[in-house]
């Protein structure tokens, strides 16, 4: 499956193909909340990926690095940054071979998602990650 950016959250079910039934379904839940609720309010795919048992969560934000055309083999660690002014979320991720990515969330109706080296986004004066936002 060749993926576009931004990818979606049901895209990262997609390609997990690793999961459970049970995670599946977790994960495609963030996009049917996604799209009832409103933009404007808060960001109902992460909120869903903040309320995923820590294992579901990494299985979601490795789908979305790997799409993205990164090696990550899986994900050992999750962190919410925080939010910003459109609030967009931006997850961190820790991969199995030490790598790690920020996964922009974003605040739009189908959940879609960024995907950005740790190392890149430091030497764009981003906050480092695994930090709260400044």
């Amino acid at each position: 499956m060749q993926l576009r950016l931004p990818i979606t959250a049901a895209q990262c079910v997609a390609i997990a193909n690793t999961a459970t039934t049970a995670t599946i379904a977790t994960i495609a839940a963030i996009m049917s909340i996604a799209a009832i609720v409103p933009a404007a309010h808060a960001n109902p795919a992460s909120d869903r990926l903040a309320t995923m048992p820590e294992a579901s969560r990494a299985l979601a934000l490795a789908g979305a690095i790997q799409s993205n055309g990164e090696r990550c083999p899986g994900v050992i660690g999750t962190f919410l940054q925080g939010s910003d002014r459109r609030g967009n979320a931006l997850w961190n991720a820790r991969c199995t071979n030490a790598e790690a990515y920020v996964v922009q969330v974003n605040n739009d109706a189908s959940g879609s998602m960024r995907v950005t080296n740790c190392k890149v986004a430091l030497s764009m004066n981003a906050t480092p990650c695994f930090s709260r936002l400044r």
